[in-house]
């Protein structure tokens, strides 16, 4: 097959619209691939991409919560440097303590909260859009979730038919 890019300057996104053809020179569902590009524009203009691109910004900006994730982050290399040696490191309890002191301070910092509450939210916004995609094509189609527990999330068996 040859593939050939054009960049369409109505589009705003950074990456070139791909223009698909096969051999004898049709083109090869040049709709779809639109629709998906309009698809991302609506996804990039929600309500929960903004809050999460913003609560990404604010804790980017925010030193404070800068300090701890990378007080979380060094906490978390000396706990696993000493368990490679379990039991017998004699720093393992204290490095394991300082680890859970690290991970509290992280997980009630308010920016850190934000930031996971929307990149929750948006996370469930793709699943939500990723299964009524599959379900579109085939009930029978793979779809990985972040929510396991989502009705018809999560990583589906193939079933197989009897010929």
């Amino acid at each position: 097959m040859m593939f050939t890019s054009l960049v369409k300057p109505y589009y705003r996104w950074s990456y070139p619209l791909v223009l698909c053809y096969n051999d004898d020179g049709d083109n090869m569902n040049q709709e779809t691939i639109e629709k998906t590009y309009a698809l991302i524009d609506e996804i990039l203009e929600t309500k929960t991409f903004i809050a999460f691109k913003e609560a990404k910004k604010a804790l980017d900006d925010c030193s404070k919560a800068t300090g701890v994730i990378e007080t979380f982050n060094a906490a978390k290399t000396k706990y696993e440097d000493a368990k490679q040696y379990g039991k017998y490191h004699p720093d393992l309890k204290r490095y394991q303590r300082e680890l859970q002191v690290a991970k509290s301070e992280l997980l009630n910092h308010p920016r850190i909260q934000e930031y996971k509450r929307c990149e929750r939210a948006f996370s469930e916004m793709l699943d939500d859009i990723a299964l009524r995609l599959a379900a579109a094509i085939s009930p029978r189609i793979a779809v990985d979730t972040a929510n396991t527990f989502k009705k018809n999330g999560g990583v589906k068996v193939c079933k197989t038919e009897k010929a």
